[in-house]
């Protein structure tokens, strides 16, 4: 894994997160998933093209996505409601 491509998404989610929706952000050491799924509730993944080809994947714990979630939509969010 090369970090210099990692590392600026680290900075951008932190960078959102703390602006848009005043949450510090605790990053864990990032690593390359061989395939065992993701480790957190909440996923999300964002596909690159061009001179890098790949995925990067966000995963949350449920209470901080629905936490995000909730503050993006201006509301409070129930995970358990359909």
């Amino acid at each position: 894994m090369n970090s210099a491509l990692i590392m600026p998404f680290v900075a951008s989610v932190q960078s959102v997160f703390e602006t848009m929706l005043q949450m510090r952000v605790e990053v864990g050491t990032p690593y390359v998933n061989k395939g065992e799924g993701p480790v957190r509730h909440v996923s999300a993944i964002i596909g690159m093209s061009g001179d890098v080809e790949g995925s990067v994947a966000l995963s949350f714990p449920l209470d901080a996505a629905v936490r995000a979630a909730g503050i993006f939509a201006c509301t409070e969010l129930d995970p358990a409601s359909p």
